[in-house]
């Protein structure tokens, strides 16, 4: 081991060969560097790169990395004056580049190639993981959570939050009339427009069949009606063939999970009594 470390160190260097974030002879990239200072970047870094969960985990990580050498990260220029051409946006929405002074780029040119094989090897590594995770909750035609999400939602709701159960009207006739891939359409769109109507704590989950569920945090049964009828707008516009929705609007409240959601479907079910095409708020 040609670099003085720090008992902290060594087992920095223990758990990068655990993990693999090495070179192939087997040794820590800071081990290769060309000086205490760069070593003294790169260490901090590669640890953590070994605790990264998500993708937004290895951008801090490489942008505290960055920042730490006297640069900073931006948007690439059509010039390219004062940047490095080497994008560390990691899954970001924007290809964000190292731009700083000539010799502080200089310095972050002999670094990038090491802080750059083992971010990639962390990314790929959390996108695996990722897949395998959403694979898992996520319903593939609708691309909202599944049946799973929705048992795991249920047993984590709240008094203050409603929930709201969805289904499409003579979904049956349009599949035997029209086929499969046009029922797939339908259904593949109302994910769409179910996920564009909520927020980011909200969950929207496809429970089987042509049946969805809104988890609503902390919403009032009123509140919930509104969404709903953002959401009926909404799939008057994107809808690919002429199909109608019932729903039924239960809150939480002392009922709790289950109560609630059996109280959404009793709703759910008087909507498609009345005459389908509405939607009924449970009543205490």
């Amino acid at each position: 081991m040609e670099v003085a470390a720090t008992s902290n160190d060594v087992v920095a260097v223990v758990d990068l060969d655990r993990l693999g974030l090495v070179r192939q002879q087997g040794r820590p990239h800071a081990a290769d560097l060309h000086s205490d200072l760069q070593a003294e970047l790169l260490v901090p870094v590669l640890r953590r790169l070994l605790r990264a969960e998500t993708a937004a985990d290895i951008r801090e990580a490489v942008e505290a990395f960055v920042r730490s050498a006297g640069a900073r990260l931006e948007p690439p220029s059509p010039s390219g004056r004062g940047q490095l051409p080497v994008d560390l946006s990691y899954g970001g929405p924007t290809p964000l580049v190292p731009a700083a002074d000539p010799d502080t780029l200089a310095t972050l040119s002999e670094v990038l190639p090491n802080l750059t094989a083992d971010a990639s090897v962390a990314f790929d590594r959390v996108v695996r993981s990722g897949f395998l995770v959403t694979s898992a909750t996520v319903d593939p035609l609708t691309r909202v959570g599944n049946r799973r999400t929705a048992l795991d939602v249920l047993g984590r709701v709240k008094a203050t939050d409603t929930i709201v159960l969805v289904d499409l009207d003579h979904f049956k006739k349009l599949n035997d009339t029209l086929g499969h891939d046009a029922g797939d359409a339908v259904l593949r769109a109302f994910g769409d427009a179910a996920s564009s109507v909520i927020r980011r704590q909200d969950t929207a989950v496809r429970l089987g069949g042509e049946e969805f569920a809104l988890f609503l945090s902390a919403t009032t049964a009123d509140e919930a009606g509104a969404v709903v009828e953002r959401l009926r707008e909404q799939w008057r516009q994107v809808r690919p063939h002429p199909v109608t929705f019932s729903g039924g609007i239960a809150a939480v409240g002392a009922l709790g999970g289950q109560e609630a959601l059996k109280a959404a479907d009793a709703a759910m079910y008087r909507a498609k009594v009345a005459g389908r095409d509405r939607v009924v708020v449970h009543s205490t």
